[in-house]
């Protein structure tokens, strides 16, 4: 792959990494020649760039000095110290801040992570423009000017830019595994329905990837904390207000897929506020806009509920963040099936099963199997009693079962009135048609009762 100028992904990557940098765990010396100021009440910036570092300072130069060698100087670098184990990071900062007037930085007294970072950064944000930099990512050399000539044209409130994936190997290794490089598009007017999908579809909408006019964010209430939390569920409702967008035909950042903070990681409470504040504004969208195409829709919910299950698979071997992204100790196998529970309760949640049909249940089955990290004996003392115990028993047992015994336990799954949404009754109609009128006959009037509570459940959505 060869990127523009001619430059190979390799030595882009080399370049963005390690290229020509100053090392700020040393002292600055100053103001260096090449170094720049925004003298207060003077002159304000295009962009501002937010960061959050957290202890590991690995990457922490390579970050930095990826602005730095921007072409675009237009900038402010806003940086929020969130250790609570080491002075280094803080060290790096105020060397940095000393070599170059444009670097600011601030201090928090406990980790707040990312999202709740960037709520707090932009409280201090000057720039025209926002956007976000992961202390162990990078921008690409020229990002930002082809950014700025953008802006200059269209005045987008959102711009959205494809990315390269990299693995961060130690020392100078850098591994790349990829580029998201998309088709350059405009949206300014017409459908925000389509847009959403065609974003969707086009680049990793949902991570660091944009840039946002900070007027309008402040207009619609997006801090990327709340109510709308970080870039999954703020960018999905961005999309739906924004009057203009533009797509980027270019790679603007470099991820570092393997040093992330959160990646692996279960958020507590998050079917709420990332994957059901996502469908809230995708559903809102689609009904404000009367948008009919079936398979964009699908798309659009799949996307969703893909993450939302596969989160899952992190609550149920107990790897868990709170909301400021800090471990959370001694998740016990209770706390994971009452977790479980509440978030299939959610009318959110209940409402992409029903659209994803069988294959939600069976994509929730395989993701909660991950329980199975603990003992089974464990695991059915600790769910007995549950309105989950039904599901548990299929997860655990499924292989074993015969085809009616899983049939019966999807039917007690279904009659559990927690389950309002009727989770699982597509697989309940696979497997019932499978078994025979025999083994649905022996189900009595739990059979009549399952059909009774989803008829009643599709009228009631039907109204919705």
């Amino acid at each position: 792959m060869e990127e523009a100028g001619g430059r190979s992904a390799e030595d882009m990557l080399e370049h963005i990494y390690f290229g020509e940098q100053r090392d700020f765990s040393k002292g600055s010396g100053g103001m260096a020649d090449d170094g720049r100021a925004w003298p207060e009440g003077v002159e304000t910036p295009l962009f501002s760039i937010m960061m959050a570092v957290y202890n590991d300072t690995s990457l922490l130069n390579a970050a930095i000095n990826s602005c730095l060698r921007q072409t675009c100087t237009s900038w402010e670098l806003l940086i929020l110290d969130n250790s609570d184990r080491s002075g280094e990071p803080w060290e790096m900062i105020q060397n940095a801040m000393a070599y170059d007037g444009r670097i600011r930085g601030f201090r928090s007294e406990r980790n707040v992570g990312w999202a709740k970072g960037s709520q707090v950064l932009l409280g201090h944000a000057r720039g025209a423009y926002v956007t976000f930099l992961s202390a162990d990512d990078c921008l690409c050399p020229g990002a930002m000017l082809r950014i700025q000539e953008e802006i200059g044209k269209n005045h987008p409130d959102v711009v959205f830019v494809g990315n390269v994936f990299t693995n961060y190997l130690g020392g100078r290794e850098v591994e790349n595994l990829g580029v998201v490089w998309p088709e350059y598009r405009l949206y300014a007017g017409g459908s925000r329905s389509q847009a959403l999908v065609e974003i969707m579809k086009s680049v990793y909408y949902n991570s660091m990837f944009h840039y946002e006019k900070r007027s309008f964010l402040e207009e619609h209430g997006m801090d990327f904390f709340e109510p709308y939390y970080g870039d999954c569920a703020t960018m999905t409702y961005a999309i739906t207000k924004a009057e203009s967008i533009v797509v980027l035909d270019m790679a603007a950042y470099c991820l570092t897929m393997n040093t992330s903070q959160t990646a692996g990681n279960y958020g507590a409470s998050s079917q709420d506020y990332v994957f059901g504040s996502q469908w809230r504004s995708a559903k809102a969208l689609f009904q404000r806009e009367g948008y009919e195409d079936v398979d964009g829709m699908h798309y659009v919910t799949d996307r969703i509920f893909q993450n939302y299950v596969a989160s899952l698979k992190n609550l149920c071997i107990g790897r868990w963040r709170d909301r400021y992204m800090n471990p959370m100790e001694g998740v016990t196998l209770p706390d994971i099936l009452e977790e479980l529970g509440d978030s299939l309760k959610g009318d959110d949640i209940g409402e992409l099963f029903f659209h994803m049909g069988s294959s939600g249940f069976h994509a929730l089955v395989k993701n909660v199997a991950a329980i199975k990290f603990y003992p089974e004996k464990e695991i059915r003392d600790a769910v007995r009693g549950s309105w989950v115990e039904p599901l548990l028993k299929l997860v655990l047992g499924r292989r074993r079962m015969s085809p009616e015994e899983r049939l019966e336990s999807i039917c007690d799954f279904l009659l559990k009135e927690e389950n309002a949404w009727c989770i699982g009754i597509y697989a309940f109609q696979e497997w019932a048609a499978q078994c025979g009128e025999e083994a649905c006959r022996l189900l009595g009037d739990r059979l009549e009762r399952v059909l009774r509570k989803y008829q009643e459940m599709t009228e009631r959505y039907g109204g919705s």
